[in-house]
């Protein structure tokens, strides 16, 4: 595994300073143990995170939670590889691959469970099943990612083929007219290009497809939450020494997530006062529909376990269809359940 660099070393180091959300304004019993948490980016996914800091409950188990924003799956992990955080939250894939490459980490608990990942387009466009992409241009973030593998996965179903890396065309074709162009954007720079013309559609993580509806007049024209089931689509990860270590601080981590993965379900309407607090640049309503969608969906996970099935169907599925370097590596040797005993939500 490569070394994280020294300039990213000194990002992090101000970071844990200047982004420590320990308890978020809520008076707290005495504090015991303490972790930091490197996030892969900053993002409504991540939302269960951000809930459990503003309603006290890792404090209510005597636990001080730092949090910082890594900038990429890959540098969420490093954080956790290199010492300077205890946990990560990011793709699975991300901490997979690192452990095809000899890194000691697992994935230890879920954190979003259904794959919230939508195309967006104009509202002329066909959706669902009727979804024709024959000759359009799609933006997307660039892989190794979640929306680029299920748009692949997704255009393999439908019976296309890879020319190159951002082409594919039906199977047979050689009329260019009918190909796909992918364009490859940052995270969350997907609907620009729409906007700009230079894409016909977009493939986004969750918020973007309510903020293509509510501020671009976009519809969304494909959900991948509705067309596959149970799917680990983040989740939190440590070295396997770390959670030796500091056993009772994950068990505390643990504990205080299930207590918030059942709030959420019990209050929807503070769940998305919680979310816009947290994203107070964005539209509310659509920081609102988005925190809903993820509880309407099922995407709030109901256990602190992480589940065989769901976990099979990202990276033995969807992952290795894609071709993602985090694909195929067994479910014994990347998951931890250790913290999951007393975890269920109610």
């Amino acid at each position: 595994m490569k070394l994280i660099s020294s300039r990213i070393k000194s990002f992090l180091k101000t970071a844990l300073i200047a982004t420590s959300f320990a308890t978020a304004g809520v008076t707290s019993a005495q504090t015991n143990h303490e972790l930091t948490v490197a996030e892969a980016i900053r993002w409504i996914g991540f939302l269960p995170m951000y809930v459990a800091q503003e309603k006290g409950q890792f404090s209510s188990q005597g636990l001080t939670v730092k949090l910082v924003t890594a900038g990429g799956r890959a540098l969420a992990v490093q954080t956790v590889i290199s010492g300077q955080a205890d946990i990560s939250a990011q793709d699975p894939a991300g901490a997979t691959q690192a452990l095809k490459q000899g890194a000691d980490i697992r994935l230890f608990m879920p954190l979003l469970n259904r794959n919230l990942i939508y195309m967006v387009g104009p509202k002329t466009a066909q959706e669902g099943d009727k979804l024709d992409v024959r000759g359009m241009r799609i933006a997307v973030a660039t892989p190794p990612s979640s929306p680029h593998n299920v748009l692949t996965n997704y255009l393999r179903s439908k019976g296309y083929e890879e020319v190159d890396r951002s082409t594919w065309r039906p199977k047979g074709v050689n009329d260019t007219k009918q190909y796909v162009r992918l364009l490859f954007v940052g995270f969350f720079q997907e609907l620009p290009p729409v906007a700009a013309g230079q894409a016909d559609a977009a493939v986004v993580l969750t918020p973007y497809e309510s903020l293509g509806v509510q501020d671009m007049g976009l519809k969304v024209t494909y959900s991948w939450a509705q067309a596959t089931g149970p799917f680990l689509l983040t989740a939190f990860s440590a070295s396997s020494e770390r959670m030796r270590t500091k056993a009772p601080a994950f068990q505390a981590f643990s504990q205080a997530m299930a207590q918030t993965y059942t709030w959420m379900y019990q209050n929807p309407k503070e769940v998305g006062d919680i979310a816009v607090k947290w994203f107070p640049k964005m539209n509310p309503q659509v920081v609102r529909e988005a925190a809903a969608r993820m509880l309407s969906e099922g995407a709030i996970p109901k256990s602190v376990q992480i589940g065989e099935a769901e976990y099979r169907a990202n990276i033995f599925d969807l992952a290795a269809k894609a071709g993602d370097p985090g694909a195929n590596v067994p479910f014994a040797d990347a998951v931890s359940n250790s913290f999951s005993g007393q975890g269920a939500a109610k």
